[in-house]
């Protein structure tokens, strides 16, 4: 967990998954001018966080210095 790869990994899946909810959050319909940007954007930066949190807990479970819940070979 303290080392820069854990971290960019992490990084990395926190903000696929932002743009990931945000994505599903704004696609319901609604038209660029009347989307709730702030609330849009809250529920995306939790999404991150829980992604954050998912990676840390992942730690000494898959692969070595990795975000990874399965070991290399599981995820080939």
């Amino acid at each position: 967990m303290w080392t820069k790869g854990f971290w960019v990994d992490t990084v990395e899946r926190a903000i696929k998954t932002l743009a990931q909810a945000l994505i599903a959050v704004l696609a319901v319909g609604t038209p660029i001018y009347d989307l709730a940007w702030g609330e849009s954007l809250g529920i995306a930066a939790t999404a991150a966080v829980i992604s954050v949190l998912t990676s840390i807990v992942s730690v000494g479970v898959g692969e070595t210095d990795t975000a990874a819940a399965l070991p290399r070979g599981e995820r080939d």
